[in-house]
């Protein structure tokens, strides 16, 4: 059936990135528009019709005048004992429903609309008896195909706040009605008589934003342009009922209509992406010139822990990549999905790479066991690059709370997947690393030196060096992932932990090149002893282009011998 596949394509197109619909031929309620006459050229041929997918529901009934008393009324019901939050992305068969004389149980319903009956006279000529109207209603779990052709609220808020940037939000579900009638098109509807919609709200905010003005909105078209934008024209806010925000639209035609507000992002959102931006940059930058001395010196490229190092820095800056570009996929479901699993996987495997440190370190100077490391580093890559794979993998398919298409940042929303598909993993390994750092802390200190007291007291600085470079990076690390976890908790407006946990992720790269590369003696011997060089062939270069003179005898105080005969 035509119709089934039709709503099958809608109902498909409504789990798209909005960007995807922007930059095609959908955009502007187009969509909206071709379902709409579908349903009505359905319903003029084959009656009713009804249809409840994932995303959307459909109802198109024949009204009798004389049997819907006062008004009727289409809401979307919850199951029993749920949540909004629970089911706001599920539509069944069962949740769709037409009410009569408003007997709408509001306490179970997500969003609801009820055309009074005298807006429905009006479709019924005097001269006529009264006669079965073809009535459609529409549901919407999501506003993805209402994308408005121009903004909705006027631009001098904003500019009167030049320091804040301003986003227009679709907060609950849509719902709309059309009359399909032969007089529909040159009809307004009765002043006296408004549209009564009413939403249960999804205002999920970030911290740092703040809700200007919230408005009672239906979709109209431009007589011109034929696009569709949200319009606020004879739609007002009226007491909530039972938790529900009421709106009463007064608009010329039966429309679809939502929840609309203008979001302003408080001002040090701006100072936190500045931070991030920069420092994220530099560390970036940092991590790169680790990864070039690594590779460009062959004797210290060879050694176990330099391999360590480099898959290390490499992680991080894997890591800094998609932190960076995590923004650029903010509101697109399949960029941001992405993002997110790059963010996730780089951060387990860094923190592997630490962990695989501890335990070479932990081999190395307490078991005492150098012939078991032999093939650590393969190991510990098949270890630090799989084990964080699984777990991205998994989380990507079984992570339920996480609505990237809609959400503010790129990564896992809090829920079972964060906490059992991040968190944990994360916290085992610091933890591991903790106490791997004691043990070796605790058998250099307090164990006899040797024979040799100048060898052992050489080797006891190596140990000490590389523990300390351990217990920085778990610091560093670990620091910054303590400080995220309670930038979550904390609900205050001052976001402390916010730019705690900024500062430290932003300067990882950054510190990691410090320890590993400035302050590394032996590449500081390398490099003077490089500088050295290059200073004896410049010399030596130019020793031999510069003509030096020839010492020459100087015998013009010589006078010639003078040989006389002597016959």
């Amino acid at each position: 059936m035509v119709t089934e596949s039709v709503v099958e394509i809608v109902n498909n197109l409504m789990d798209l990135d909005p960007d995807v619909l922007v930059d095609s031929t959908s955009g502007s309620g187009r969509v909206v528009a071709a379902l709409e006459d579908q349903i009505s050229d359905v319903q003029a041929v084959e009656g009713n019709f009804s249809r409840s997918v994932e995303n959307l529901g459909i109802a198109a009934v024949q009204i009798d005048r004389a049997n819907i008393g006062s008004s009727i009324s289409f809401a979307n019901l919850m199951p029993l004992n749920s949540t909004f939050s629970d089911n706001s992305s599920s539509v069944t068969d069962a949740s769709t429903r037409i009410y009569a004389d408003g007997d709408v149980p509001v306490n179970q319903t997500t969003v609801s609309i009820t055309i009074p009956a005298d807006v429905l006279d009006l479709f019924t000529r005097e001269d006529e008896e009264p006669k079965a109207l073809p009535v459609s209603f529409f549901f919407y779990d999501n506003p993805v195909l209402f994308i408005p052709s121009r903004p909705t609220f006027n631009q001098s808020l904003e500019e009167n706040q030049s320091n804040a940037t301003f986003e227009e939000r679709i907060i609950s579900q849509v719902i709309g009605g059309t009359i399909n009638n032969e007089v529909e098109s040159s009809l307004e509807l009765l002043i006296d008589s408004p549209v009564i919609t009413k939403f249960i709200t999804n205002k999920t905010l970030a911290k740092d934003e703040v809700v200007e003005v919230q408005q009672c909105v239906h979709w109209s078209y431009d007589d011109n342009s034929k696009k569709g934008y949200w319009s606020m024209e004879g739609c007002t806010r009226t007491p909530d009922d039972q938790g529900r925000t009421v709106c009463s639209c007064k608009s010329r035609r039966l429309a679809s209509f939502a929840i609309l507000v203008l979001v302003r992002m408080e001002s040090f959102e701006v100072a936190l992406n500045f931070i991030t931006l920069i420092g994220s940059t530099i560390s970036s930058i940092c991590l790169c010139l680790c990864l070039i001395t690594f590779l460009g010196v062959r004797s210290y490229r060879t050694k176990q822990p330099t391999q360590i190092h480099f898959n290390l820095c490499l992680s991080l800056l894997g890591f800094y990549i998609a932190f960076l570009l995590g923004p650029l996929g903010t509101g697109k479901l399949i960029r941001c999905s992405v993002a997110s699993a790059f963010i996730h996987f780089f951060c387990l495997a860094t923190m592997a790479w630490m962990t695989a440190e501890a335990v070479n370190m932990y081999v190395l100077f307490v078991r005492l066991e150098r012939t078991a490391i032999r093939h650590f580093v393969p190991v510990s890559c098949l270890l630090a690059y799989g084990l964080p794979v699984i777990c991205t993998v998994v989380v990507v398919i079984l992570d339920k709370n996480s609505d990237l298409g809609n959400a503010k940042y790129c990564f896992i929303h809090p829920g079972p997947a964060l906490y059992y598909g991040f968190l944990t993993e994360v916290a085992v390994m610091l933890v591991v690393n903790l106490v791997i750092f004691a043990l070796i802390s605790r058998k250099v200190l307090c164990r006899p030196l040797m024979v040799s007291e100048v060898r052992e007291n050489a080797r006891r600085d190596e140990i000490i060096k590389r523990v300390r470079h351990g217990v920085l990076f778990w610091f560093i690390l670990g620091l910054s992932w303590i400080f995220g976890a309670l930038a979550i908790i904390d609900t205050g407006k001052l976001g402390i932990f916010d730019y705690l946990y900024t500062i430290c992720v932003s300067l990882q790269g950054f510190v990691i090149f410090l320890l590993l590369c400035v302050a590394n003696p032996e590449f500081r011997k390398l490099f003077t002893k490089q500088s050295q060089t290059e200073n004896i062939i410049v010399i030596r270069d130019m020793g031999t282009n510069v003509s030096t003179p020839t010492p020459t005898r100087n015998t013009s105080f010589i006078e010639p011998a003078t040989y006389r005969s002597t016959g």
